[in-house]
């Protein structure tokens, strides 16, 4: 079954960082990754226009679709495996957590009410209202979802908040379409609330609408979980190990994270006191140890894979002139 994680870059958008979890995503789920550009993809088209036709311009039994402003953790296990194929793997759009959480339940019954009013109908929303920034779908089963919603969104023009989302939960209504509601972690919307990039507590991050979020996207550390790479160390450093454990654990509290997130600006203005300065900022890069520490660890790791790779490839290369100059 081909396989593919498929991203829109129009207005070269995507950044490298990004692209780079996308690639390290699909490789590790033995699937193509393809990224659609109005170049050589999907010309003269737009962004929602081309998500609907996805099928059209990819040749791949499933797809994995992810918008250009999310990343995915390196390592997030394949959605694949996790969503049957005659279902659509989606995350609910609006959670309680959001701050504006009422705001968005209502304009979600807005676009749900035009669509009817513009349509004729009166379809309830009896459907769970999901997000398409992160959806899993399948040749067979949802290419008359994309033409049902594509039609909608004609219709529609520019009438409702959330285009071809909008459009798209309408017309799985419409038709009856299965849901397979993942979990938040999929598609884990406004981690700017988080509060730090080192590393990513879910396995994807949604940025939708976040103001920083181009800033933030160049530079969060995708590639694992702190917890996780610590399991990956080598044995001989248990001691360094326990102490960013414990460290960890801690940090991790939402509490803790609010209170760096305060101390921080605070740390910053003291500062311009002579001693008063000087202690405060020794304290505070003792408490964020862990952070920093984790990142360089995660360099020093992706060195060793580096030249572990080479050596694997030197040694290939040796193998075969021997093995010519026996023939």
């Amino acid at each position: 079954m081909r396989l593919a994680v498929v991203t829109i870059n129009f207005g070269n958008v995507l950044c490298d960082n990004v692209r780079r979890s996308f690639e390290a995503a699909a490789s590790r789920w033995r699937a193509s990754y393809v990224e659609m550009t109005p170049d050589n993809t999907c010309p003269s088209m737009t962004w929602d226009k081309c998500k609907l036709e996805v099928f059209r311009y990819v040749e791949a039994d499933r797809v994995l679709w992810i918008d250009a402003d999310a990343v995915i953790r390196g390592d997030a296990p394949s959605p694949f495996d996790i969503c049957p194929p005659d279902k659509l793997g989606v995350v609910k759009n609006t959670i309680p957590r959001f701050l504006e959480y009422s705001t968005l339940i209502a304009e979600e019954d807005e676009d749900w009410a035009t669509i009817n009013q513009r349509l004729g109908k009166n379809l309830p929303k009896d459907i769970t209202f999901f997000n398409a920034g992160m959806m899993v779908l399948s040749r067979g089963a949802h290419e008359g979802l994309l033409r049902r919603s594509e039609s909608t969104r004609e219709v529609m023009e520019t009438k409702l908040r959330w285009i071809e989302q909008s459009a798209m939960n309408y017309a799985a209504a419409e038709l009856g379409i299965p849901l397979q509601l993942m979990d938040e972690t999929w598609n884990y919307i406004h981690p700017e609330q988080v509060g730090h990039w080192d590393w990513m507590e879910h396995y994807v991050y949604h940025f939708a609408g976040a103001k920083d979020r181009d800033k933030i996207l160049k530079v969060i550390n995708w590639r694992m979980p702190l917890s996780n790479m610590l399991g990956e160390r080598p044995a001989e450093r248990p001691r360094m190990r326990k102490i960013v454990t414990w460290c960890d654990t801690r940090l991790r509290h939402p509490s803790a994270k609010r209170l760096l997130l305060c101390v921080k600006p605070t740390v910053r203005t003291l500062g311009r006191i002579p001693v008063l300065g000087v202690l405060l900022r020794y304290l505070y890069r003792w408490v964020t140890l862990p952070l920093r520490l984790n990142r360089t660890l995660d360099n020093l790791q992706i060195i060793r894979e580096k030249i572990a790779e080479l050596t694997s490839a030197v040694q290939n290369l040796n193998r075969k002139d021997c093995d010519e100059h026996r023939d």
